[in-house]
């Protein structure tokens, strides 16, 4: 496991040369923050890769450079995105503020098995039409040659601050 909450802060460096590992962590981080946990980890950026797609998960709390991971931290909240399951289809929700609220729901099974594969990182077929469908949905972050499901289910009821 690389992410513990043991008072340890785990280094990721985030590159297609280490695309696999670094997947592997964002599969781990996306459960830990669908269950509300806080992770503190550290970032240090390589090459240009877009991290949007990841501003839904846990920030880190220290970057290198710092630059990069700014508008992450700032613009986080818990359960900007999520998914929910039913019989034959998923909906996957995204309520963050730059893309304005939204829902894809997927019903074509062959996107439903990529989908839940590719919750462990892994390689996507060259081609994949299913994969194009869920890269269009904002539904893959793809690094290297290999992808991940960045959206968790949603474990824990989050409330905004101001109703607390």
């Amino acid at each position: 496991m690389y992410l513990t909450t043991s008072g340890l802060t785990p280094a990721m460096l985030i590159s297609a040369a280490g695309a696999g590992r670094f997947l592997k962590f964002i599969a781990e981080l996306r459960e830990m923050t669908a269950r509300g946990d806080v992770i503190a980890w550290h970032a240090e950026t390589d090459g240009d890769v877009d991290l949007s797609p990841l501003f839904h998960l846990c920030p880190p709390s220290s970057a290198e450079p710092a630059g990069r991971v700014t508008e992450w931290r700032e613009s986080y909240r818990p359960g900007l995105r999520y998914y929910r399951r039913g019989p034959g289809f998923v909906v996957a929700y995204d309520h963050h503020p730059a893309t304005g609220p939204r829902e894809v729901t997927l019903t074509i099974p062959s996107d439903i098995a990529l989908f839940d594969r590719l919750h462990s990182p892994g390689a996507v077929p060259a081609g994949s039409r299913s994969a194009a469908r869920l890269r269009q949905a904002g539904l893959l972050f793809d690094l290297g040659c290999e992808s991940v499901v960045p959206i968790g289910r949603l474990r824990r009821l989050t409330l905004p601050t101001n109703v607390l």
